[in-house]
């Protein structure tokens, strides 16, 4: 199915799937102000505060892109017993998230994302987190719930961003339970060792992530398959799809040649979360069966549709089907 013939209908059949997100959560926090005038203080410039807002990052940004596309979907991960914490599962639910695989550790602080930026630019990033495994009585809580409730999604999205929630322990219970019931897994990887991901179905890492986990210089179409067969021999999974940015995306998949999609040229606005919702409309396009080709090209729509956006974006099948046309 060529992207000319999706309709409305087509894709708001996606919507009907129910899928299951799980990984590392976070709050970003945007504070917005103007800049006129630097500190006598010291050489700084000086924000004047006009506003702020707080938006479910990490993780739960891929779940905001599918339910906002309509999907029954459920964030799967662990905050922090703080304010952050319980600010982000308001927000979650605020956005029609479910939040029953959603578990506290009070060990560790949610993980959050201060912005500061003036005139639309964003000048200064403060992280407040603590990224390491997650407690074994959290891991026991998460593992028991995926045991009882995996089987009622059509599919399961692994966003790691290398937090601590994806211990090995977590993703060898949820690859292999995954397995068991027939269910389709997508990675989004973080990290070294991408071994733990073996036994999902795709695993989908930009072109940094691809060069330092294979040792490789990706510098040509060439390079960049040679290191998706290698990471396809480590993971044991059907496809590896690697972002490519500016020169689109490369595909490899079992039993068939090496395919490339060009990106979509825009004059980009804002790049944040662009990887996330890639990650939910490539995953959509898998967990309805479609070919992994049309799959990839959904996902590559979407992000192009993403970039056009402030911060974490969400699409609609308006959207996608007027970015067709165009």
């Amino acid at each position: 199915m060529n992207a000319r013939q999706w309709t409305n209908g087509t894709l708001k059949e996606l919507a009907r799937l129910r899928v299951l997100v799980i990984g590392d959560v976070m709050l970003d926090q945007y504070v917005n102000g103007t800049v006129e005038r630097t500190s006598p203080e010291a050489p700084v410039i000086v924000v004047q505060y006009q506003d702020e807002r707080d938006v479910i990052g990490g993780a739960a940004n891929v779940a905001h892109n599918l339910a906002a596309f309509g999907c029954k979907t459920t964030q799967a991960g662990v905050a922090g017993k703080d304010a952050d914490g319980a600010r982000l599962l308001e927000l979650l639910r605020e956005r029609g998230i479910g939040t029953a695989a959603m578990f506290a550790d009070a060990h560790r602080p949610t993980t959050v994302k201060q912005r500061i930026v003036a005139h639309g630019q964003q000048i200064l990033r403060i992280d407040r987190e603590r990224p390491r495994a997650i407690d074994g009585e959290v891991e026991d809580r998460l593992i028991r719930w995926l045991e009882r409730n995996l089987e009622r999604y059509d599919g399961v999205v692994v966003s790691d961003y290398g937090k601590g929630v994806l211990t090995p322990r977590v993703l060898k219970a949820l690859l292999a339970l995954a397995r068991k019931l027939g269910i389709p897994a997508v990675v989004d990887p973080k990290g070294r060792d991408y071994a733990r991901y073996a036994g999902c179905a795709a695993i989908k890492p930009n072109l940094l992530e691809a060069q330092v986990e294979t040792g490789l210089e990706l510098r040509d179409d060439k390079s960049v398959v040679r290191a998706a067969r290698k990471l396809q021999r480590a993971v044991r999974c059907s496809i590896v799809v690697i972002t490519r940015g500016a020169d689109g995306l490369t595909i490899v998949e079992q039993g068939k040649p090496a395919r490339h999609i060009p990106a979509i040229r825009h004059e980009v606005y804002d790049v944040t979360g662009a990887g996330d919702t890639f990650a939910a409309f490539f995953s959509l396009g898998l967990f309805a069966g479609w070919p992994t080709l049309d799959a990839a090209e959904l996902g590559n729509l979407a992000s192009s549709v993403a970039v056009l956006k402030h911060g974490n974006a969400t699409i609609s099948p308006e959207e996608l089907l007027q970015q067709v046309k165009e």
